[in-house]
């Protein structure tokens, strides 16, 4: 691969960022935009150019944004704040795979024995504990969604989980960069009359000329033959999941209440449970929408969701309603008084009783715990 200057390798990461981290990762776009990134980041730090690595970044934001843009415009209440939010967030996690591009290509002399399977660690580790922190989990992270080349290893996404594949992604983004900087002598390596030779050793720098193969072309060739057998088995084991009805599942009809009410019946305790008690015979579990109702104190909770378990004694003993509410947080819920700050949650109700309570614990940024206008 040869060495790009900035008017090329900007516009090219902007495109491949738009094509590789959308909404939707395709995986082979992603080991491209990969390999690429850790090429260009190599060559900034053999040249000492690390301001280029800030340019890079900007490319890189940019295509995601770009990406992201029709999709944020809907994602919030407000457009402008759904852009914004979407441009930090996608920001936040171009800054982490350059960083760890970065870090990788730093300490790749350091760790000679385990240079292949360094990146492919640092990003997997990285990207599972930005999953557990970010309040919108995997969304807008670079794990991949869809792609021949990962139907090729789905068979093994019981096993590994999504870590397992984005740690093959990266396997093969490092794979492809190692070849190409073998090639261009960034990485320390280059082919010279189809033999590898270290550059240390090439003529220009030993008077003797001596050519020697390259020590790192066995664990190339071993690292490739490991992740190809990784594929075999797909052709193999049918990753397609199980028919809805085959000995090995039971099905579970769910439904998705959403009446047809008036803007002043919008948060109508009685619309959603008249619409509710017209699918108790089609489904076992009836979800309604987040924050459908709301509750202004613990009294105004319990009496409401008491109402919907003696509609469902009435009509049917084996149905269980979602009911997601809003409801005051801390000094609201405390003293009985109406607070201004709200927060979402979900009681699992049948004939029974409350089968359990969940509060919302992740919180989309800029969105929840908002001051709540009143409930109509």
């Amino acid at each position: 691969m040869p060495e790009l200057p900035l008017y090329l390798s900007i516009p090219l990461t902007t495109l491949l960022s738009m094509l590789a981290v959308s909404t939707t990762p395709s995986c082979e776009f992603l080991i491209i935009l990969l390999a690429f990134l850790k090429f260009q980041v190599a060559q900034s730090i053999a040249k000492k150019e690390i301001l280029s690595v800030g340019y890079i970044f900007v490319g890189l934001s940019s295509g995601m944004t770009v990406a992201h843009f029709a999709p944020s415009l809907d994602a919030l209440s407000s457009s402008s704040l759904g852009v914004f939010i979407s441009g930090i967030c996608l920001s936040i996690t171009a800054a982490i795979s350059i960083g760890l591009i970065y870090v990788s290509e730093r300490n790749r002399t350091a760790f000679p024995g385990a240079a292949f399977a360094l990146f492919p660690g640092i990003w997997t580790l990285a990207w599972m504990t930005v999953t557990q922190i970010s309040p919108i989990g995997r969304l807008m992270t670079w794990s991949p969604f869809v792609g021949s080349v990962l139907d090729s290893y789905r068979w093994i996404r019981p096993f590994v989980g999504q870590p397992g594949l984005d740690f093959l992604v990266a396997s093969w983004a490092t794979l492809f960069s190692e070849i190409a900087g073998s090639y261009s002598g960034i990485l320390g390596y280059r082919y010279t009359n189809d033999a590898l030779i270290d550059l240390e050793d090439d003529d220009s720098h030993n008077s003797e000329g001596v050519i020697k193969t390259n020590h790192r072309m066995i664990p190339l060739l071993s690292f490739t033959s490991i992740l190809l057998g990784l594929a075999l088995p797909s052709f193999m084991v049918s990753s397609m999941p199980q028919p809805p009805f085959s000995p090995a599942t039971v099905p579970l009809n769910v439904a998705c209440i959403l009446p047809a009410f008036q803007k002043a019946e919008e948060h109508s305790l009685g619309v959603y449970i008249n619409e509710t008690m017209q699918f108790t015979s089609r489904a076992k579990i009836l979800l309604w929408p987040e924050g459908a109702v709301n509750f202004e104190t613990p009294k105004d909770k319990m009496e409401g969701l008491a109402r919907v378990q003696d509609a469902l004694y009435s009509h049917s003993q084996n149905t269980w309603v979602g009911v997601s509410f809003q409801e005051p947080v801390s000094d609201g819920l405390q003293s009985g008084t109406r607070g201004r700050l709200r927060r979402t949650g979900l009681a699992l109700v049948g004939s029974g009783g409350i089968e359990f309570e969940y509060y919302k614990r992740k919180l989309v940024p800029g969105v929840s715990l908002l001051h709540s206008p009143d409930p109509l």
